[in-house]
Protein backbone atom coordinates (compact mmCIF):
# COMPACT_ATOMS: atom_id res chain seq x y z
CA UNK A 1 0.00 0.00 0.00
CA UNK A 2 1.57 3.29 -1.13
CA UNK A 3 0.10 5.97 1.15
CA UNK A 4 1.31 9.48 1.80
CA UNK A 5 2.74 10.10 5.26
CA UNK A 6 -0.41 11.97 6.29
CA UNK A 7 -2.58 9.13 5.03
CA UNK A 8 -0.44 6.68 6.98
CA UNK A 9 -1.06 8.71 10.13
CA UNK A 10 -4.79 8.58 9.42
CA UNK A 11 -4.68 4.83 8.67
CA UNK A 12 -5.53 3.43 12.06
CA UNK A 13 -8.39 1.08 11.17
CA UNK A 14 -6.52 -1.90 12.62
CA UNK A 15 -6.09 -0.29 16.02
CA UNK A 16 -8.97 2.21 16.03
CA UNK A 17 -10.62 0.66 19.11
CA UNK A 18 -7.33 0.77 21.02
CA UNK A 19 -6.72 4.35 19.91
CA UNK A 20 -10.03 5.54 21.35
CA UNK A 21 -9.51 3.45 24.50
CA UNK A 22 -6.16 5.20 25.05
CA UNK A 23 -7.82 8.58 24.50
CA UNK A 24 -10.50 7.74 27.08
CA UNK A 25 -8.18 6.12 29.64
CA UNK A 26 -5.71 9.01 29.64
CA UNK A 27 -8.26 11.75 29.08
CA UNK A 28 -6.65 12.89 25.83
CA UNK A 29 -8.56 15.24 23.56
CA UNK A 30 -9.19 13.75 20.11
CA UNK A 31 -9.20 17.15 18.38
CA UNK A 32 -5.91 18.17 20.01
CA UNK A 33 -4.41 14.86 18.90
CA UNK A 34 -5.54 15.60 15.35
CA UNK A 35 -4.08 19.12 15.63
CA UNK A 36 -0.75 17.63 16.77
CA UNK A 37 -0.82 15.29 13.77
CA UNK A 38 -1.39 18.25 11.43
CA UNK A 39 1.46 20.14 13.10
CA UNK A 40 3.81 17.18 12.61
CA UNK A 41 2.72 16.80 8.97
CA UNK A 42 3.44 20.48 8.34
CA UNK A 43 6.92 20.16 9.83
CA UNK A 44 7.69 17.07 7.76
CA UNK A 45 6.32 18.66 4.58
CA UNK A 46 8.62 21.66 5.08
CA UNK A 47 11.59 19.33 5.46
CA UNK A 48 11.14 18.09 1.90
CA UNK A 49 12.17 14.82 0.34
CA UNK A 50 15.89 15.38 0.94
CA UNK A 51 15.39 15.11 4.69
CA UNK A 52 16.76 11.77 5.83
CA UNK A 53 15.18 10.25 8.92
CA UNK A 54 18.14 7.91 9.46
CA UNK A 55 20.56 10.85 9.55
CA UNK A 56 18.36 12.68 12.04
CA UNK A 57 18.16 9.59 14.27
CA UNK A 58 21.94 9.11 14.18
CA UNK A 59 22.44 12.78 15.11
CA UNK A 60 19.89 12.43 17.91
CA UNK A 61 21.67 9.33 19.18
CA UNK A 62 25.03 11.16 19.24
CA UNK A 63 23.49 14.02 21.21
CA UNK A 64 21.94 11.58 23.70
CA UNK A 65 25.29 9.91 24.27
CA UNK A 66 26.81 13.30 25.21
CA UNK A 67 24.29 13.93 28.00
CA UNK A 68 24.59 12.85 31.62
CA UNK A 69 20.91 13.41 32.41
CA UNK A 70 18.08 12.80 29.98
CA UNK A 71 14.47 13.68 30.78
CA UNK A 72 11.68 12.28 28.66
CA UNK A 73 8.08 13.29 29.20
CA UNK A 74 5.03 14.16 27.18
CA UNK A 75 4.28 17.77 26.45
CA UNK A 76 0.90 19.12 27.33
CA UNK A 77 -0.85 22.04 28.93
CA UNK A 78 1.29 21.68 32.07
CA UNK A 79 4.63 21.76 30.21
CA UNK A 80 5.91 25.00 31.76
CA UNK A 81 4.94 23.89 35.27
CA UNK A 82 6.55 20.48 34.76
CA UNK A 83 9.80 21.96 33.44
CA UNK A 84 9.97 24.37 36.39
CA UNK A 85 9.50 21.52 38.89
CA UNK A 86 12.19 19.44 37.19
CA UNK A 87 14.60 22.38 37.19
CA UNK A 88 13.94 22.97 40.89
CA UNK A 89 14.71 19.32 41.66
CA UNK A 90 17.91 19.43 39.63
CA UNK A 91 19.02 22.65 41.32
CA UNK A 92 18.56 21.07 44.78
CA UNK A 93 21.08 18.31 43.97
Amino acid sequence: MDLSFKDQLDFYVEFKEWYFKILRDFGFNHQKDQDAREFLCNILNKKGRDWNVEDVLRCFNRKLEEKKIILIYGCGPSLVETVNKLQDKLNKR
